[in-house]
């Protein structure tokens, strides 16, 4: 999915901790996402702060397969 959908979800999952009406059905047929995910992202949210959930987990780390600096002549 794209950052505009994550960020969809990540909005009607903090509206969903307000209100108890929406479901994640709800949730699932406006952004496509299954419960799973949206279980996922929810847990996240809770963790991390929905500003949060919606980076990478990678984010700010050196690729596995980068060559160290002292490897260049």
């Amino acid at each position: 999915m794209d950052r505009k959908t994550k960020a969809k979800a990540i909005e009607l999952l903090v509206a969903k901790k307000k209100d108890p009406s929406l479901t994640y059905a709800d949730i699932e047929r406006k952004t496509g996402y299954s419960r799973r995910q949206l279980i996922r992202i929810s847990k996240r949210i809770d963790e991390r702060g929905a500003a949060a959930a919606g980076a990478l987990g990678n984010a700010g780390r050196r690729p596995a397969t980068a060559v160290f600096d002292s490897f260049y002549f």
